[in-house]
């Protein structure tokens, strides 16, 4: 952790102490932001809140009362109020069967009939659902006149554009590419209105490191918010140790939260600590059953592990609760997956990517199922997508230097796999398959210094110790070669995995000197 970044965090840190200290007046200012997101139709963000508001700990909450406008100045207690409003997120995101569940305590009349009407709606859209053939491919906007409509009317308000309209003008912006227009836009959303959670969440994804640093820093609202914002920029940039401390902060605050537990989950997957991210991602399902957010990654972690009987209950169940969900049709393609009917599990990436046009990780799968099936032209136009939607995302730039290795094209592979390891410096995969491209190429140094940057990753593999004592050989340093060999071994022996092939080595080695 840099000094810079220990530093920002430690400011994020006291931020949060001194604007989380009251939990009422925080509960308050959520269930304002709510009322006020769901008038706009932004549901996501308005669930957003709701989770947080739902998960806010306080020892008063079961005294409080509040007086909600959206249900005609009904007085429900704190506690059944944020309850009420997280199962109207629910049902406003037609999430109806996390609605009931969510409802399922609450004996209020409102909150009895909306847990029946749930129940109801669940049933007729698995009933709708089983007669759907094809899906809408989603209709191109007229974004440009939009924007104009925009613009006319903050002069008409004397420059003024509300954080909401700052949203849709950047959104519309990031679709038009216009990414520092897009980036304005966001951050004065977030100033006049710190829970517009969407907003926080495309400035993560857009800002770069020059940036944040020059003009962010000064632009973002001294709201516990920013601390949001920061672990999931943190995330973005793969800073794990400074992501993890804001997240268990934010997380004391707002116990058992799902997005800050999946936030957490995801960070310890995508740092391939796979047993960590399971615990937590398990503990998501025990608070919320019918929660299908992360079971993709989750059923990705159960593929690695190859559990395939707890896939397919996972599958299983996913089905039930939502089965025309991206995150359910990915969990069952893994399914496929893994008992290897490839051709399957295509087609359920591809449903996935035809409920969502954007989910890059279908496509990347999608290319993965390929390879497999050794149809390298279309695990090519699968990544290649994937890399023209995210161009961030490494493993479909790794996945087409494996499609290009299948095609002997060495040249092409070499290329991928740097792109990928620019992204994924720590990943020690990247490295070890650059090294093997150079020795093709008969580059031994250069393929040497690759397998030993590959060491210093966390997650290094055996075999790379290995390969460092086959190019000494080949470059004739008997010693160093023998030490690298003898060292595989010695971590095979630790592991409990085979040692046969290098004891093996070893031995003609003694054969030979």
């Amino acid at each position: 952790m840099s000094s810079k970044l220990q530093l920002k965090t430690q400011q994020l840190t006291q931020l949060c102490q001194e604007h989380l200290s009251s939990p009422q007046i925080v509960s308050s200012q959520l269930l304002k932001a709510i009322q006020q997101l769901t008038k706009r139709g932004l549901v996501y963000s308005a669930r957003w809140c709701a989770e947080l508001a739902f998960s806010l700990e306080s020892k008063s909450q079961e005294r409080t009362k509040v007086s909600i406008n959206l249900y005609n100045e009904n007085e429900l207690e704190q506690k059944e109020c944020t309850a009420f409003l997280l199962g109207r997120r629910y049902f406003d995101c037609r999430e109806y069967r996390r609605c009931a569940e969510c409802l399922k305590n609450l004996e209020n009349e409102t909150s009895v009939f909306l847990r029946c009407y749930s129940l109801f709606l669940a049933s007729e859209k698995e009933r709708l659902d089983s007669s759907i053939q094809s899906i809408k491919a989603l209709q191109t906007r007229q974004l440009e006149p939009i924007l104009s409509e925009i613009c006319h009317f903050e002069k008409s308000q004397n420059g003024m554009l509300s954080g909401f309209l700052c949203y849709l003008c950047g959104i519309i912006s990031r679709n038009l590419d216009r990414r520092k227009q897009a980036i304005s836009f966001f951050i004065r959303a977030v100033v006049q209105f710190p829970f517009l959670f969407d907003a926080w969440k495309e400035l993560s994804h857009l800002v770069s490191v020059e940036e944040e640093e020059e003009s962010l820093n000064a632009s973002l609202p001294q709201h516990w918010m920013t601390a949001v914002y920061y672990a999931m920029l943190f995330m973005e940039r793969r800073e794990y140790e400074d992501a993890l401390q804001l997240l268990n902060v934010l997380l004391s605050y707002f116990p058992k939260n799902t997005f800050l537990l999946s936030q957490i989950a995801y960070l310890y997957y995508d740092r391939r600590d796979f047993d960590e991210s399971a615990l937590y991602y398990e503990e998501m399902r025990r608070n919320d059953p019918q929660c299908i957010d992360g079971m993709d990654i989750y059923s990705n972690i159960l593929y690695v592990r190859e559990q395939q009987a707890e896939l397919s209950m996972l599958a299983h169940h996913c089905i039930l609760v939502e089965k025309y969900r991206p995150e359910t049709c990915t969990v069952v393609g893994n399914y496929y997956s893994l008992r290897g009917d490839h051709e399957k599990a295509v087609i359920y990436f591809e449903r996935a990517l035809k409920l969502n046009p954007h989910y890059v990780s279908a496509l990347t799968l999608i290319g993965h199922e390929y390879v497999e099936m050794k149809n390298t032209s279309k695990a090519i136009e699968a990544y290649r997508k994937a890399v023209d939607i995210q161009p961030k995302d490494f493993r479909a730039w790794y996945g087409l230097g494996q499609a290009y290795e299948l095609l002997r094209m060495p040249s092409y592979s070499l290329y991928y796999y740097r792109k990928a390891a620019s992204l994924r410096p720590f990943d020690s995969r990247m490295w070890c398959a650059m090294g093997l491209c150079l020795e093709e190429f008969g580059k031994l140094q250069d393929a040497l210094t690759c397998y030993e940057r590959a060491l210093k990753c966390e997650d290094r593999e055996v075999v790379v110790f290995r390969r460092i004592a086959h190019l000494y050989d080949q470059m004739g340093d008997s010693e160093k070669a023998h030490s690298f060999y003898l060292k595989e071994l010695e971590l095979r022996e630790e592991d409990g995995l085979d040692g046969s092939e290098t004891a093996e080595a070893l031995g003609c080695r003694k054969l030979l000197f």
